[in-house]
């Protein structure tokens, strides 16, 4: 049977049912806020310019297309690096270091994004205000066409994977497949023996 990111179904049904516990875990919910002089220079001091930018770029679109554009960050000491290692046994690793994750929001929805440790952007959720109506379509290209404009769209990655509403395992692989799916009609690429897909710069 053909699985979606070359991982066998007992891998990919491991890796969700971490997830859905790692959801339901008691976590300490660190708000986001306004990306003020204080908060730009410290993600400055982090050599986290590149966000500033990007979000920066994503204004000036939205403000073009007069979708109200919001912005925040918020300071944060871990990430989960959703990657199985080469056994195939584990989904996610706890990452300790210090970053801020990006929010950028406008009336077509809401988009967060990151630098990874190893110095990816990783883009972490994207979700549309409206299903159906072409706005996660809008934020996509927003956000990639900042990165482009920053000259980073080679370090973009993103980890998609649909756990928010499903209610079983099949309902997860099959949103899942979807969500990827819909991915690479951006030009992201699966990477082999992982749950991670990156961003292709067309030439």
């Amino acid at each position: 049977m053909k699985t979606i990111m070359n991982i066998s179904n007992k891998d990919l049904k491991e890796g969700f049912a971490h997830m859905a516990r790692m959801a339901k875990r008691p976590q300490v919910q660190v708000p986001f806020q306004s990306i003020d002089e204080k908060v730009v220079n410290d993600m400055l001091d982090l050599e986290e310019h590149e966000l500033v930018l990007v979000i920066s770029e994503m204004f000036d679109y939205a403000n073009k297309d007069n979708v109200d554009p919001r912005s925040g960050a918020c300071k944060l000491q871990m990430y989960y690096n959703d990657t199985f290692d080469n056994a195939g046994k584990t989904w996610y690793e706890d990452v300790y270091c210090d970053y801020y994750k990006a929010a950028f929001q406008c009336d077509y929805g809401t988009l967060h994004f990151y630098w990874t440790i190893d110095g990816y952007l990783n883009l972490d959720f994207i979700e549309a205000s409206k299903k159906g109506k072409g706005y996660g379509t809008k934020l996509m290209n927003y956000f990639l066409d900042a990165c482009e404009a920053v000259g980073i769209a080679d370090r973009v990655i993103t980890y998609p994977c649909y756990i928010q509403e499903a209610e079983s395992f099949k309902e997860m692989r099959k949103g899942t497949a979807k969500l990827r799916s819909w991915m690479r009609e951006f030009g992201f690429t699966d990477e082999l023996n992982t749950a991670r897909m990156y961003y292709v710069v067309e030439d």
